[in-house]
């Protein structure tokens, strides 16, 4: 698979990335971006090095697109699934298809349980929740940057 054909969230192995970097004497090996990428930091076997996309407010939808990280085995066991922050920002072709329940609450203690593809904060979520929740994130980011809100 090329990298600007990864969704988003979705990790891959380093060992299957057609377009992967490679360094000259570190062929069949690759760096954790969380343990550092500098001359002394680690390498790893590229079968041991997840790749996962992300996406960022900055991020623009255009091939290679997003935010790459390479994770080492630890690293990316921390990472346990969770989405970044704004990867739910991403256009719908790079959003993984995944059928999960909402779990927002409902009434009584219950959730919502409508389909969900995108997960907010760690909670997959229906796209009537996301709106939501992208409104209040919004709002939260106004309110801490007054100087947004002159734009």
């Amino acid at each position: 698979m090329h990298s600007h054909d990864m969704k988003v969230e979705t990790p891959l192995r380093c060992s299957e990335l057609e377009d992967r970097s490679v360094y000259t004497g570190h062929e069949d090996r690759s760096q954790c971006s969380s343990c550092g990428v500098g001359p002394r930091d680690p390498w790893y076997p590229v079968a041991d090095i997840m790749v996962i996309r992300h996406w960022t407010k900055k991020s623009v939808d255009v091939p290679g697109g997003g935010m790459w990280w390479w994770y080492c085995t630890d690293h990316f066991t921390q990472w346990n699934g969770r989405w970044w922050p704004n990867s739910d920002l991403a256009p719908a072709h790079l959003l993984p298809e995944i059928v999960h329940h909402c779990e927002q609450p409902a009434a009584l203690g219950s959730t919502c349980g409508d389909p969900a593809g995108i997960a907010i904060s760690g909670v997959w979520t229906c796209d009537r929740h996301a709106e939501a929740a992208r409104v209040e994130r919004r709002i939260r980011e106004l309110m801490a940057d007054p100087d947004e809100l002159d734009s």
